[in-house]
């Protein structure tokens, strides 16, 4: 089973499950729970990430899988009868696959600087990827740089393998989900920031244009570190959302 941290308000009818991105695990999340701690938190590590054991799954597939497997067999959710999965970067593309499966107690949808696919990441940054070697000062330019102390501090969350984030943008490179979202019969909500370099606006947008019940925001900066640099905005967000 994936590890998990459990905070916030246990008692809240409301449960938020948290899905991290490519590369990092439940700690990318640390102030963003912060702003929603009236509601039941869940943040989860996936596979190979993190304190999840395990070998990471090569595909996108695979993680959605452990997800939903995770939701209907852990005790800290199969009884929860109201869940908004919020997921964040290749998250986001983990939440709304888990959404296309249809579990009963999955009741909305947050897709965070995400997408259903990612067929524009920069091509340099890729072929690097491709021949095992991952640009950290690419990395760093999409987070909007380290000069505020709290993208520092959560840059330093990252794996510290870097076959791990490696694995993860092949596997987001090759995820398409965009065909499904019609199929997606819950609320979703994407949130991104306007100058994003990594996953673009237009992934957001494209989940607001086939999804039928789903809104956009877009946030004016913040980067690929808005749940980060602007975690109240957010959370803000987030909160009207449920």
């Amino acid at each position: 089973m994936l590890h998990y941290v459990h905070v916030g308000n246990k008692k809240s009818p409301n449960t938020l499950l948290f899905v991290h991105g490519s590369g990092c695990n439940l700690k990318i999340f640390g102030e963003l729970e912060k702003y929603l701690e009236d509601y039941n938190c869940i943040l989860l590590d996936l596979k190979g990430h993190g304190e999840s054991k395990g070998q990471c799954p090569s595909t996108v597939y695979g993680y959605i899988d452990n997800v939903a497997n995770f939701i209907t067999n852990s005790e800290v959710t199969k009884h929860q009868k109201n869940i908004t999965l919020i997921g964040y970067s290749m998250g986001g593309a983990i939440v709304l696959g888990v959404a296309l499966k249809k579990l009963p107690n999955v009741r909305k949808v947050v897709s965070l600087s995400g997408g259903a696919r990612f067929d524009k990441l920069d091509k340099d940054f890729m072929e690097k990827i491709y021949h095992n070697q991952l640009d950290n000062n690419y990395l760093l330019e999409c987070i909007g740089g380290i000069d505020n102390p709290l993208s520092e501090k959560y840059f330093e969350t990252l794996e510290k393998d870097p076959d791990i984030m490696i694995n993860d943008l092949i596997a987001c490179k090759l995820i398409d989900l965009v065909d499904n979202l019609k199929n997606i019969d819950i609320p979703v909500k994407a949130i991104v920031a306007k100058d994003e370099l990594l996953t673009l606006v237009e992934y957001s947008e494209i989940i607001k244009k086939e999804v039928e019940n789903s809104e956009l925001k877009i946030f004016e900066t913040g980067k690929h570190f808005l749940l980060v640099v602007n975690a109240k905005g957010v959370a803000e967000e987030i909160k009207n959302f449920i």
